[in-house]
């Protein structure tokens, strides 16, 4: 973590934060053994991570500046929510997101400004979902990961099934 404050105490820049717990993603599996989310997950005892379910960039922007800069504002009015092209490219069955956020602040010392940008990346796989392109029009749909073969409709319905649902389907292929 880099936290760079100016003379005047006006402008305060940090780059990371080391209180933001490693996080552990709400699969299926912990949720039938009973974890929720903010509950502290130990796996195989080797390090402690926080149950959560995952953000994308600009979500977890939002989450992270209003806890972060509530104390400091007595009224924290979120101004805008953006997308943004991560730094950080996906992965191998990885999606990166980023995204910004600003506030108008009430504080002590009067109006100022609040900015967060995240980015955070994610495995599909610990999501429980296939990423697939509609060889009709390029588009690529994150679809619930079931094992088996993943059909859409003209109503771009999906289906799962081994073998063609029927008439007018197309197949969806699974990209690694």
């Amino acid at each position: 973590m880099v936290d760079m404050v100016s003379p005047d105490e006006k402008v305060d820049i940090r780059l990371g934060d080391y209180r933001i717990p490693s996080f552990a993603p709400l699969t299926p599996a912990l949720r039938n053994l009973g974890f929720a989310e903010g509950r502290l997950y130990n796996p195989r005892n080797v390090a402690q991570e926080m149950v959560a379910n995952y953000r994308p960039g600009w979500v977890f922007a939002d989450v992270y500046g209003q806890s972060r800069f509530s104390g400091a504002c007595s009224q924290l009015r979120l101004k805008s929510m953006e997308r943004e092209t991560p730094v950080h490219q996906n992965g191998l069955n990885q999606t990166t997101t980023a995204g910004q956020v600003l506030y108008s602040c009430e504080s002590n010392s009067g109006p100022e400004v609040a900015y967060v940008l995240a980015e955070t990346q994610f495995d599909r796989a610990l999501r429980g979902v296939d990423l697939t392109t509609d060889p009709v029009d390029g588009k690529e749909r994150e679809v619930l990961s079931t094992g088996t073969t993943h059909w859409i409709n003209g109503l771009d319905q999906i289906i799962d099934s081994p073998t063609a649902p029927g008439g007018n389907v197309r197949k969806l292929p699974t990209k690694p």
